[in-house]
């Protein structure tokens, strides 16, 4: 759900942020589900063992996604 959400809304959500004036409360938001996933992403210690991991490779691929996500909305803030 929060993949689809990246790819899909969260750009419309970033311009109805910035209409509000509250660009700040969303990156708030992503700073807390970056270090949401983090937690989740430290039980794999090693992307080499996927396989064993409880967030597996699409999971990595969300963490990866939310921090682009940061870092956009902080660079164009």
């Amino acid at each position: 759900m929060i993949d689809t959400f990246l790819r899909e809304k969260y750009l419309y959500w970033l311009e109805a942020l910035s209409l509000l004036k509250n660009v700040s409360e969303g990156v708030t938001s992503m700073l807390g589900l970056d270090r949401l996933l983090e937690v989740s992403s430290l039980q794999c210690a090693l992307r080499v063992m996927l396989m064993f991991c409880q967030i597996g490779k699409d999971g990595l691929l969300l963490v990866d996604r939310v921090r682009d996500g940061y870092r956009f909305i902080l660079y164009f803030k």
